[in-house]
């Protein structure tokens, strides 16, 4: 499986959401700003409409020792806008599109972490 993206994508390993959000994951689920979310088990994807939120948000996790970009790559969060493509390189997701049988016109955009034992997109 993977997770849907929309919009501003902020994915986030959930790895690295239990080892370094106050909480954990309930910690997590229990802050995220919107309430608009979804994981695969693997990553989590945190959905925004704005470039400024995505910002602030991703700023947040950083003060928290999550790691955005080095090097030029996605480290712990990479973002990923449904128009404009990446923010930065990334070689943890598997992102891409697909096209659902039932609405051939209808473009979805997913990504699951490299390696996923989830390997149906659904």
């Amino acid at each position: 499986m993977s997770v849907i993206l929309e919009c501003i994508s902020v994915i986030v390993k959930n790895s690295k959401i239990i080892s370094n959000y106050p909480g954990g994951m309930d910690g997590f689920m229990n802050s995220i700003p919107g309430g608009h979310h979804c994981t695969d088990g693997e990553i989590m994807r945190v959905g925004f409409m704005h470039h400024d939120d995505t910002e602030k948000y991703v700023q947040f996790l950083e003060s928290l020792g999550l790691i955005f970009v080095k090097n030029d790559k996605a480290i712990d969060i990479c973002v990923i806008d449904f128009y404009y493509g990446p923010w930065s390189d990334y070689d943890w997701l598997d992102a891409g599109e697909f096209f659902p049988e039932d609405y051939p016109n209808k473009r979805i955009l997913y990504a699951r972490l490299v390696g996923s034992k989830l390997k149906k997109v659904e």
